[in-house]
């Protein structure tokens, strides 16, 4: 039971801070007046905070059990996690996901690093497959189960959290003891952690992998539920200020808005709700299982209609998991055979599900997009952290992973803001943009980097060719 009470760890940590994001756009609702861009640091801030927690997680490693480590933080991430559901403003939801990024900045460092301390060789590898494989599991299961309870209410989405219950009995029944502390007294004093400068190159690369990465989970509900527009219209959705006022006070509409719609093609149930979700400017009405946004825009009404729901988006973001799952059981193989080019070659795949999924104008045609996604994702950490060993000593490894975890983490917060800049580059915002720019983005970083592989190792030839 060594394996699963290793991998249990990391069931909890990489996707953890965007376990919520299938309930993005209805958190976005429940606190009006948020902006777009405050409401993703839902899904950020705790990465953000992980950071120097990650660095912490390390350096306490050396010194102290991991075990004790790995309680403290299951037992904040178990508070701090379901906290987010009782938070009654916005400022107190992001103090709590802040908090919550104290514990999966503890954890995440161990899952990596109970794997070096057991493992040797290609069962490491082996290992390190299985815990990618793990990592997008528990999204997986976080998403699906998300999903679902953000369709009864955004605040049951935080009860996700509870899964750390498991992890919790598994690390106390079967994980051994572990190792001694890294750091030991010598007769010198204590032997010093050296750190080759190339760790900061590898935690690069594993942070651009999670910008580019990441954007799928901060966007995909926004775009899943408001993106296409269909249709502008000068004429008003109500008869009179006063029938919009009691629309706005009982959340219902009448028959004359719903025949406004229906001259436009749509039809309307009578069951359709009514919601302001920025005073004079944007409101929401929904229908069964469809959504429609009503923004104005210039002296027009534009409405726009969501592909699906915040369901389907959770659907769709735990399908990625599944491509994911199977390319870390395939991982040892594909390093095996591809080496070197197996991440360019990922970085190509990736792109290609970018590029599927901004002109996806169905659910199928979504899901299709996130496998290639979600599979290219589960192929660019791993061989990152398996370099780890190759350029440092055992005694800073745990450091080294912490090292590059908070590179991963930082990818994270500053994924949103990378997306931010370069649609602010270009005056689109449109999340279609978005998508295509990833697309063009990490199709070039793949070639860059193919062509300079190429390049270092006819370097090399040619060097081992003059010593002969």
């Amino acid at each position: 039971m060594l394996k699963p009470a290793i991998l249990s760890v990391s069931l909890l940590t990489i996707m953890a801070s965007s376990a919520v994001s299938p309930a993005l756009n209805e958190i976005k609702n429940a606190f009006p007046g948020t902006l777009q861009s405050d409401v993703k640091l839902v899904l950020t801030l705790p990465a953000l905070i992980m950071i120097p927690f990650s660095l912490l997680s390390g350096w306490f490693a050396s010194y102290f059990s991991k075990k004790k480590i790995l309680y403290t933080g299951l037992v904040i991430y178990i508070i701090c996690g379901l906290g987010g559901g009782f938070a009654q403003t916005f400022t107190q939801l992001l103090v709590i996901r802040g908090l919550l990024g104290i514990a999966i900045g503890l954890l995440m460092p161990l899952s990596s690093s109970l794997i070096f301390d057991f493992f040797e060789g290609p069962a490491r590898n082996k290992m390190m497959g299985l815990s990618g494989s793990t990592n997008q599991l528990g999204g997986m299961l976080f998403l699906s189960v998300a999903g679902i309870l953000a369709s009864y209410s955004w605040r049951y989405t935080f009860g996700v959290y509870l899964l750390a219950i498991v992890t919790i009995l598994f690390i106390t029944f079967w994980l051994p003891s572990d190792p001694k502390p890294q750091v030991t007294k010598t007769t010198k004093g204590k032997e010093k952690v050296k750190l080759n400068f190339r760790i900061f190159g590898i935690a690069f690369l594993a942070m651009m992998s999670m910008v580019v990465f990441f954007v799928i989970s901060t966007d995909l509900a926004l775009f899943v539920e408001n993106e296409r527009p269909v249709f502008s219209s000068a004429s008003k959705l109500f008869s009179s200020q006063e029938e919009l006022q009691t629309a706005l006070n009982t959340g219902k509409i009448t028959d004359y808005t719903i025949q406004s719609f229906n001259n436009e093609g749509i039809s309307l149930s009578d069951q359709t709700t009514f919601k302001e979700i920025e005073k004079g400017k944007q409101w929401k009405f929904t229908d069964i299982e469809k959504e429609y946004t009503i923004k104005k825009e210039d002296d027009k009404l534009v409405v726009y209609s969501g592909i699906g729901t915040s369901r389907i988006a959770g659907y769709a973001l735990s399908l990625m998991g599944l491509p994911a799952v199977i390319a870390g059981f395939i991982l040892a193989f594909l390093l095996s055979k591809m080496k070197n080019y197996l991440m360019p070659f990922a970085a190509g795949v990736m792109a290609f599900g970018y590029y599927l999924l901004s002109i996806s104008n169905s659910t199928p045609f979504i899901f299709l997009s996130v496998l290639f996604i979600g599979f290219a994702g589960g192929l660019l950490s791993p061989p990152l952290l398996l370099m780890i060993p190759k350029v440092l000593a055992p005694n800073a490894r745990t450091l080294g992973i912490a090292i590059v975890s908070s590179f991963i983490l930082f990818g994270q917060f500053v994924s949103p803001i990378f997306m931010r800049g370069a649609t602010s580059l270009f005056g689109n915002e449109t999340f279609r943009f978005r998508f295509q720019f990833l697309a063009v983005f990490i199709l070039s970083a793949a070639v860059v980097g193919l062509i300079g592989m190429i390049i270092h190792q006819k370097i090399n030839k040619k060097e081992n060719v003059q010593k002969i």
